[in-house]
């Protein structure tokens, strides 16, 4: 993604006058945690079997591609052609495999710089009857949060890390991300709690 190619869309869009900086950066941060905290949840509830064919015939990124600029603002649509998920399935281990999702830069908190399902194979491809999904979000540490054991006192940065996962439609915020925020870093935590919960050594 060229970020000159981004920066001038943008600049072409406030020339315009369709929409001010400030409505611009609701409407980018909208479509961006949508997808990450909205979307895929629904598609791995409601359309793991397409998304799992997808990987057999690696049409997945295009069409998740066309989810992410149809889950735009129609001024976004010069923004969305030029940034987007990539998205990636690798097999973990014979039992373990993971869609991962490299996210635009996260802006603001709540968003998501790295996402993962996490899948119990079934013979060649990942089932659709056991999976987790991750999340690891740009976060906001300003007040006391006892139950991620994060205080006012903390030393590190007021801005972090969190890990996170949905459940049930729920979000669960996991804490802080001890570890220093790279993919390989993320995935091998995801790949640790799948193992842990499905007991494969």
């Amino acid at each position: 993604m060229d970020e000159d190619i981004v920066q001038r869309r943008l600049r072409e869009i406030g020339q315009m006058g369709q929409v001010g900086a400030e409505q611009l950066g609701k409407l980018i941060h909208r479509q961006h945690y949508d997808f990450a905290h909205k979307v895929i949840p629904y598609i791995i509830e409601n359309h793991a079997d397409n998304l799992i064919s997808g990987l057999a015939d690696n049409s997945t990124q295009e069409w998740l591609c066309r989810i992410w600029n149809d889950g735009g603002d129609s001024v976004l649509n010069n923004y969305s052609a030029a940034v987007y998920p990539a998205c990636q399935f690798v097999k973990a281990s014979e039992e373990i495999g993971l869609v991962y999702f490299v996210m635009p830069a996260p802006r603001t908190s709540g968003e998501a710089l790295y996402t993962a399902i996490v899948f119990l194979m079934d013979e060649d491809l990942p089932s659709t009857w056991l999976w987790r999904y991750f999340t690891l979000e740009l976060g906001s540490y300003l007040v006391s949060l006892p139950h991620l054991s994060i205080s006012i006192d903390d030393p590190d940065p007021a801005v972090g890390w969190t890990f996170a996962e949905w459940s049930d439609s729920q979000h669960i915020n996991r804490g802080k991300f001890e570890y220093e925020p790279t993919l390989n870093n993320f995935l091998a935590v995801v790949i640790s709690e799948a193992k842990s919960d499905w007991l494969i050594i």
